[in-house]
């Protein structure tokens, strides 16, 4: 009985060292977040044209991108709140350093990326 015992100890406090939820946009570096909904696919369309274009020179961002759906929004920081489906956002550390919302071409998404990143 007491093996049991212990057993069940040591799961509840390893348990407890990881209910620490981690963050959903990493606080380092810079980061590629693209808001979706299943409501505005039609939105949605040059988003992924530009994300897609965007792998060829930037795979490793494109990769780690971050997909946030509205279901994802209350665990966000407040300073990642859009106001509008579909979004693109990119950020260095806690700071928004591109946004694009709701419908646009895909020119309007990837141009500023590429410059931006370019530039970095």
């Amino acid at each position: 009985m007491k093996p049991y015992l212990i057993l069940v100890l040591v799961l509840f406090l390893l348990s407890s060292c990881s209910s620490e939820e981690k963050p959903m946009i990493q606080t380092d570096g810079v980061n590629l977040i693209f808001f979706t909904d299943d409501a505005h696919f039609e939105k949605e369309i040059s988003y992924y044209d530009a994300i897609l274009e965007l792998r060829k020179t930037y795979p490793t961002l494109v990769n780690k991108m971050k997909v946030i759906t509205p279901n994802d929004l209350d665990r966000l920081e407040e300073q990642l709140h859009v106001d509008e489906f579909p979004a693109l956002l990119i950020t260095n550390g806690n700071t928004i350093i591109f946004s694009v919302e709701g419908a646009a071409p895909k020119e309007e998404i990837i141009n500023p990326v590429v410059q931006l990143l370019s530039s970095n």
